[in-house]
């Protein structure tokens, strides 16, 4: 199954919404273990928070430039 994720939140705020985002994330990918996510970013922050969605190849990261083709 392919699920696409609008992560801007996931990857640029690290309260609130950010952090739902991320727990939605980890959860649904603990439900659905054969699930590719494509997480779709204008931008990306790597620290801590961010680090397992950049690093786990289930997680497929698309940029606003990815996403158009350019």
């Amino acid at each position: 199954m392919k699920i696409g994720f609008d992560a801007k939140r996931l990857f640029n705020n690290f309260t609130g919404l950010g952090n739902y985002s991320r727990s939605l994330v980890k959860d649904l990918i603990r439900l659905e273990k054969s699930a590719r996510f494509y997480l779709y970013t204008p931008k990306l922050k790597e620290n801590n928070e961010t680090k397992i969605f950049i690093n786990e190849n289930k997680f497929l990261l698309r940029s606003s430039k990815k996403c158009f083709g350019e």
